[in-house]
């Protein structure tokens, strides 16, 4: 029930119980401040359903007949798993970049994966050093080349 609906559960009910008692359709939607619609269509709910005709329902559509079939959801799961990017997904399955990423938002997909990290302990030689980036030092060598000359923090 929303702030602005004009007839609550109960308040049905108490138009009812004016129709039942005789006072005339369109003499019942004036003193409610309601169309003849609304009230022929609460009384014919509650002609065919009784009290339970009068509560809310859902606004919900039965059925999306443009939504997108779940084939397609889990294709686009799977390779959101696998570390595609959202374009590339778009690309591949021939579908519009929005769609993949409402889909991917609604199955909580929105960002990659992150990668597997590298496996820890020395790998060879040199493994294990750590290097500062703040402390690169630019040296210009002969014919232009450029190079980078990086501190171990493992060193001195």
């Amino acid at each position: 029930m929303h702030e602005l609906a004009r007839l609550t559960p109960m308040g049905r009910l108490r138009m009812i119980r004016r129709l039942e008692a005789g006072t005339r359709l369109g003499d019942v939607a004036a003193a409610l401040d309601l169309s003849t619609t609304s009230v022929r269509r609460w009384w014919r709910r509650y002609q065919q359903e009784g009290i339970a005709g009068l509560t809310d329902r859902s606004s919900r559509p039965h059925r999306s007949p443009r939504a997108l079939p779940r084939v397609r959801c889990r294709q686009i799961t799977r390779r959101r798993q696998w570390g595609w990017s959202s374009l590339r997904i778009a690309r591949d399955l021939r579908l519009p970049l929005p769609t993949v990423v409402h889909v991917q938002r609604r199955l909580g997909f929105a960002r990659r994966p992150r990668p597997a990290a590298p496996p820890s302990g020395p790998a060879g030689p040199g493994a294990g050093r750590r290097w500062r980036a703040a402390e690169r030092k630019v040296v210009l060598a002969p014919a232009s080349r450029l190079q980078l000359m990086r501190q171990s923090l493992d060193s001195g």
